[in-house]
């Protein structure tokens, strides 16, 4: 039996396996010996893949019921992109479809009546029609972004005066104040009292009653810890609540970059941890450091116990 001849290493386990173990007569060796052809590795050469003979798709067969600039004359037959068609042109009876039944009716040929796209047909006529056209056809949402870039249409000193109107001059938060440890005091010894002196009289010393007056009048002037904190980020909500009660203020782009507290410049500036009042400024979107009347918005920050609002 003679050796099968290929071009190339096959690719087919059957026949890989069938070169390997058929025996083969060798021209070298006597008649009755035999030999087994080596293993032949798949992988010696790389698969080579061939053009795809896969058909594009070209379109369908249109008729032009109007002119259309850059495509075509009235009653002009070419082919165009179904998505155009069944999108645009159909649904505003712009074209129709010709089908066999259609080439039929009008005496015409499939193979000799369909011609080309006039690209310079009316060209220099309405030029942004094609981009207006599919703009309506599939309306793309606006992003944050481009509603970011809108909003800045909005003139600084507009922006200045809804914030100075809409924003109210307190914003007050409620937190959970935490309950100050009481030092312990240290233990003194108890005065001499004269057994003249009745048991309900307390004589203390001077020096004990003034103590007791300096802690208190200092546990007094200490700011009171809560549980959280007031951060930027609450200000910004709260204002945006007040923005979203109209239209066009609600489309002022605000972050929390934008909020500072004044006079607070250490890690935790963006943020409070205790009760009281702050004062903080609102950056005016697209405001020039020029004009400082309508670059800042300042509002006051009041953080009251939460047993308050009940």
């Amino acid at each position: 039996m003679a050796a099968p001849v290929f071009g190339r290493t096959p690719t087919c386990l059957n026949c890989i396996r069938r070169i390997i173990t058929a025996p083969t007569s060798s021209p070298l060796a006597s008649s009755s010996a035999s030999w087994t052809a080596a293993p032949i590795s798949p992988f010696s050469r790389p698969q080579i893949r061939n053009k795809s003979k896969h058909h594009y798709d070209e379109g369908v067969i249109v008729r032009l019921l109007e002119d259309i600039p850059r495509y075509g004359r009235k009653d002009a037959i070419f082919r165009v992109d179904r998505g155009r068609m069944r999108n645009l042109w159909y649904p505003k009876n712009k074209a129709e479809y010709m089908t066999v039944q259609r080439f039929a009716e009008l005496g015409l040929s499939r193979k000799s009546d369909v011609g080309e796209r006039e690209h310079d047909f009316r060209a220099h006529e309405r030029a942004g029609q094609e981009v207006e056209e599919e703009a309506e056809a599939a309306p793309a949402a606006k992003t944050a972004a481009e509603e970011a870039v809108s909003a800045y249409t909005i003139a600084p000193e507009r922006i200045h005066a809804l914030l100075a109107t809409l924003v109210v001059p307190t914003i007050t938060f409620h937190r959970k104040p935490i309950p100050a440890a009481a030092a312990p005091e240290p233990e003194t010894p108890a005065p001499k009292r004269s057994p003249l002196l009745a048991q309900h009289v307390q004589d203390l010393p001077p020096s004990l009653e003034k103590k007791k007056k300096d802690s208190s009048s200092k546990a007094a002037a200490e700011p009171q810890a809560i549980f959280g904190s007031v951060s930027t980020t609450d200000i910004l909500l709260a204002i945006r609540s007040d923005l979203a009660l109209d239209p066009e203020a609600s489309r002022i782009p605000l972050d929390a970059r934008s909020i500072r507290f004044v006079g607070m410049e250490d890690e935790d500036a963006d943020r409070v941890k205790t009760l009281g009042e702050w004062e903080v400024e609102i950056a005016v979107p697209g405001a020039s450091r020029f004009v400082p009347e309508v670059q800042f918005v300042r509002r006051t920050v009041q953080v009251l116990p939460a047993e308050d609002a009940e």
